[in-house]
């Protein structure tokens, strides 16, 4: 009997060892899981950091844009309205020279 007992025993030892070496290779299971889902977080806030900034540099760039246009197309009126008002003057110009031509001829027409 004594035997038995013995062979008990080393039978629980053996279980209670492997029992724990089973419960190490769990906790390592899932300390490398935890590891993992760490870094998959990491990984996901810094993407969406970098998602973020990007959109941020987008919309200034954009506004910059804007900007820009704006300014050209206040650049671009400013000169049709220049070109307009030189061409208006230059026609007012040629327009008074012409009078004053043809009342000269008028009075000259007169005159003879």
């Amino acid at each position: 009997m004594a035997d038995y007992k013995v062979d008990f025993n080393k039978n629980l030892d053996m279980f209670n060892n492997a029992a724990d070496r089973m419960w190490d290779m769990w906790m390592t299971g899932l300390n490398s899981l935890k590891w993992h889902a760490e870094q998959v977080e990491n990984l996901t806030r810094s993407q969406l950091d970098m998602s973020k900034n990007a959109r941020e540099e987008f919309i200034k760039q954009m506004d910059e844009m804007v900007k820009q246009m704006r300014h050209n197309q206040t650049q671009m009126l400013k000169m049709v309205e220049d070109t307009l008002m030189s061409g208006y003057q230059q026609l007012e110009q040629a327009t008074q020279s012409i009078n004053q031509e043809i009342t000269k001829k008028v009075g000259e027409a007169t005159k003879k």
